[in-house]
């Protein structure tokens, strides 16, 4: 009687393990920039997500569900933006992860507007989605906060900065420098580049020689702010250096020399000593063999939102997982605190980090 007990329970246990394992997965669609110049923060958006999916579905996924990441690069092309998320709405993916620049707003509502989709994003900052009831998060502030917080840093510093922006990146752009010019005391002016940057080189030395400035203000990519940064240094031009984050990468911090040192950037890192951090450090140092840069960490706290509010949810439905995305409350990130608002916004705080030493270090 007691093997036919045991034999009984060991049976359902096999059928319960098996059910479990072929439980239909969640599939979430994940998409941004993986190849190219400008695959920096796509690449390191998704190895975070990568990483929190890969702890969710070793601890058994949410409520038995394993996720499933559906990952397709958009070339950072707007067509293809268009047509990929519109493919994830018509294969019945009610989750999309991903989008992690300004640029890609506009191609990226055209679609998913007014539908039943959640699309979060780690790092997509622009301040013209602001403030609306829509199926859009994100857990980065927005650029007009980025600039505003230079500018603020700087008035006092520097009476006049030339602001040198990636014109394909121009709805990010035009909230930086407007927070800044509204915040900075001083005269500004501003250089679209249009072309390649080492077309536009000359045309900005004499600018800035032309113009008497003391300071730029960068909104482009790490390589391009290196790039132009070594130009000024090689032609002893002394220049204060201001960046936006989308400027700071660390890799790219080794290959900028004298020429970036005392350069000051925007930072969404804050406390890197405290053990969420560490502990997530050492996860992806581990996976990766490389230091987590800014999107990557960002990610990993946005899809920790993201799978938090699945889990509290019972089925993956819409309107409920938008009720429990906005009710989650104030939450400990990796590397501050931070809170959606009523909008899908986030609060949270920025910080400054200057260059010292080829090291950033975040100012006080």
């Amino acid at each position: 009687m007691r093997k036919r007990m045991l034999f009984l329970t060991l049976v359902i246990l096999l059928m319960l393990i098996t059910a479990c394992s072929t439980k239909e997965s969640i599939k979430v669609g994940f998409v941004g920039t993986l190849s190219g110049p400008n695959s920096t923060i796509g690449i390191a958006m998704r190895d975070g997500m990568l990483l929190k999916a890969e702890e969710i579905n070793m601890s058994g996924g949410i409520n038995g569900q394993a996720i499933e990441l559906i990952i397709e690069d958009d070339l950072n092309q707007s067509e293809r933006i268009k047509e990929i998320n519109q493919n994830f709405i018509d294969s019945g993916i009610q989750v999309v992860f991903g989008h992690e620049l300004s640029s890609k707003a506009q191609p990226l509502f055209e679609v998913i507007q007014d539908k039943k989709i959640i699309v979060m994003s780690p790092t997509l900052s622009t301040y013209t989605v602001s403030g609306l009831d829509d199926n859009f998060f994100r857990t980065i502030p927005s650029n007009y906060d980025q600039g505003a917080t230079l500018g603020n840093y700087v008035s006092g510093k520097s009476k006049k900065t030339l602001l040198i922006y990636d014109s394909s990146n121009k709805s990010f752009a035009d909230g930086v420098n407007e927070g800044y010019i509204d915040a900075f005391e001083g005269m500004t002016a501003d250089f679209p580049v249009i072309n390649d940057l080492v077309d536009e080189t000359d045309a900005i030395l004499e600018m800035y020689r032309a113009g008497e400035f003391d300071s730029v203000l960068y909104v482009m990519n790490p390589n391009d702010v290196m790039y132009m940064s070594q130009v000024f240094f090689k032609e002893n031009i002394p220049v204060d250096i201001y960046s936006s984050n989308w400027g700071m990468a660390v890799n790219a911090l080794n290959e900028g020399g004298r020429a970036i040192e005392g350069a000051t950037f925007v930072s969404f890192m804050g406390n890197l000593d405290g053990p969420r951090y560490l502990e997530f450090r050492d996860s992806y140092y581990n996976k990766y063999k490389k230091e987590p840069e800014f999107a990557a960490v960002y990610a990993y706290e946005a899809a920790t939102l993201l799978f938090e509010a699945m889990r509290s949810s019972d089925t993956i439905d819409y309107d409920e997982l938008k009720e429990n995305l906005l009710g989650l409350g104030k939450m400990d990130g990796l590397v501050s605190p931070l809170q959606l608002d009523r909008y899908g916004d986030v609060k949270r705080e920025l910080f400054l980090a200057v260059v010292k030493d080829g090291q950033l270090e975040t100012l006080e």
